[in-house]
């Protein structure tokens, strides 16, 4: 059986590194949920401040892909890039991606991140059609809101879907690598 990789970004908003973003790399290893939340925690305006930042927006969609924009609060940008492994073509995920979910939910729980909302954003390589390729994204967004909604009882209201298939590859160069495969969770506060 062939088994897929799958990075999870999680995202505080949707800066890029140019624009402050931190980003630190847990591929190849499970991270803890403390490492999740010190890799994750911001400052927010209600808790330490450093001081104020203009408020930005990200676009997302529905859990029917449909676009809506969103206001994102907080400071500067974190992000974590996380080892997640599908069954190949699926949106199953294997133990391994579990025992990392495991830790994210526990993180996304913690008192630091306890009141933010994200959105569960789905990616795919290019093999296969356009089409098929935002389904099965939004099938392995879903799935991963699913799980953390399930065993973490994380509440589906700060959980939105968006699903972009192969449409902003990370590797534009080879785009059936599977870095390409991957989701981002982006808080918008």
């Amino acid at each position: 059986m062939r088994i897929v990789v799958l990075s999870i970004l999680i995202a505080f908003t949707a800066a890029t590194a140019a624009n402050g973003q931190t980003t630190t790399n847990f591929m190849g290893g499970t991270p803890s949920a403390r490492e999740l939340v010190e890799a994750l925690r911001t400052d927010h305006p209600l808790g330490r401040k450093r001081g104020l930042q203009k408020a930005r927006s990200v676009q997302i969609e529905t859990s029917d892909c449909a676009l809506v924009t969103r206001g994102l609060k907080g400071a500067a940008a974190k992000a974590v890039i996380l080892d997640i492994k599908f069954e190949f073509d699926s949106d199953q995920l294997t133990s391994n991606a579990q025992e990392t979910l495991d830790q994210l939910g526990i993180a996304l729980n913690q008192p630091e991140l306890a009141a933010d909302r994200f959105v569960v954003e789905g990616h795919t390589d290019a093999v296969g059609t356009m089409a098929y390729n935002r389904e099965l994204s939004k099938r392995r967004a879903q799935t991963v809101r699913s799980y953390l909604c399930v065993w973490h009882g994380i509440d589906a209201d700060r959980l939105a879907i968006s699903c972009k298939g192969e449409t902003e590859l990370l590797d534009p160069d080879n785009p059936t690598s599977g870095v390409n495969r991957r989701v981002h969770v982006i808080n918008t506060g």
